[in-house]
């Protein structure tokens, strides 16, 4: 690897879009979460695990998803609108659990099988289409990601586990746990998330503890969309690295969410909430991206909601630039998205920042992640 040359992945939806719905397929994926989480009880009654004084079930709040752009829009509306944490909690507990169910091995799942025969009974005609829709739940890991880490991880001598270059961080706008699970299928013992968290320097994480800025990180904008370590759930029922089945995850959650002694249980933290994880998060981010030499924008499409953030975080970046600190051909930014998306994406960095399309090209293949020509 090229000495000092400083690379930054920028991740959005799309880079676990193999794996993960995007915005485009997401209420299908969701609904059918919802079906498989629905039940009836021994007087035929329709039994749901959330529940609130104004989310009554899924359905209700699956509505309301339907009704806006994506369920970032909506968190941010709860904010805006009520004094109240309650909805913004309940939605960041729904999503835990669903990215929960989208992650863990689905291939088992008796109730799945069974959804899915009884789907296509009712809509023969679209049979493939349904298929197809299964198919991509029980692919929990989009493969992209392990190739990533084949290419860059190393073994370095004094540490007893394979870490990243201190040249290459990653800044990420998703909640879902990826980078974690991919890792993990690199190590040879039964490790835990937290301990996974922990050797990437994930911030936020599990367990609230500082990193090391000047090592190799990964900085969660949005946080985790996983549960906290003190919600009671037995940790084989929320790890999604050495999880129980799905049924035993789902039976146990009930439980916990119900439960209004505390109504947050998540790792979720919106990157425009200002609480202190956030704040740092965003601090750490905007010094990672002033170092850098190169950044790799992966299935990020820099939409108007998160431009606030995304101006703060590339700010130091972009004076640089002004400062002639940096000269054309060392600062790079590489789009990586699809031929139709990529220059879209690109001219949107122009109410980013005043020099980042200047510095902007284009890489329309997305079959691997992209590793720049600098290193």
């Amino acid at each position: 690897m090229a000495e000092n040359k400083r690379v930054t992945y920028l991740i959005g939806a799309g880079a676990s879009a193999n794996a993960l719905p995007v915005v485009n397929n997401m209420n299908d994926r969701i609904e059918l979460f919802i079906n498989r989480i629905g039940s009836k009880d021994k007087d035929n009654r329709d039994r749901y695990i959330f529940k609130s004084n104004t989310v009554e079930n899924p359905l209700a709040l699956f509505k309301e998803i339907k009704d806006h752009y994506t369920i970032d829009t909506l968190a941010k509306k709860y904010f805006l609108k009520y004094s109240s944490e309650e909805n913004t909690a309940y939605l960041k507990n729904f999503l835990a659990s669903y990215f929960y169910f989208e992650q863990v091995d689905n291939q088992k799942d008796s109730i799945l099988r069974f959804l899915m025969a009884e789907a296509i009974k009712n809509k023969p005609d679209d049979s493939d289409k349904i298929k197809d829709l299964y198919l991509m739940v029980n692919k929990n890991l989009d493969y992209r990601y392990d190739s990533f880490y084949a290419y860059y991880l190393q073994k370095l001598s004094g540490i007893n586990h394979l870490v990243l270059p201190n040249e290459i961080n990653i800044i990420s706008w998703n909640y879902d746990s990826q980078f974690e699970i991919a890792y993990g299928r690199y190590c040879s013992n039964n490790e835990t998330l937290t301990d996974i968290q922990k050797k990437l320097q994930v911030y936020p994480n599990q367990q609230g503890a500082n990193i090391d800025e000047k090592n190799s990180c990964i900085i969660k904008l949005n946080g985790s969309a996983t549960f906290r370590s003190d919600i009671g759930l037995n940790k084989d029922d929320t790890d999604l690295l050495n999880t129980k089945p799905i049924t035993s995850f789902l039976s146990n959650l009930s439980l916990i969410v119900n439960n209004k002694e505390e109504i947050n249980r998540t790792n979720i933290k919106f990157a425009w909430e200002n609480d202190t994880e956030s704040i740092k998060a965003r601090e750490i981010a905007s010094k990672i991206l002033a170092r850098s030499d190169v950044v790799v924008v992966v299935g990020y499409s820099f939409p108007s909601f998160n431009r606030n953030v995304d101006r703060q975080i590339f700010q130091i970046f972009n004076e640089n630039y002004n400062k002639q600190l940096y000269s054309n051909a060392k600062r790079k930014i590489y789009i990586q998205d699809t031929e139709n998306n990529a220059p879209k994406i690109k001219d949107r960095l122009k109410a980013v920042g005043s020099n980042l399309f200047d510095v902007a090209e284009i890489y329309d293949d997305v079959d691997q992640f992209f590793i720049p020509p600098e290193l």
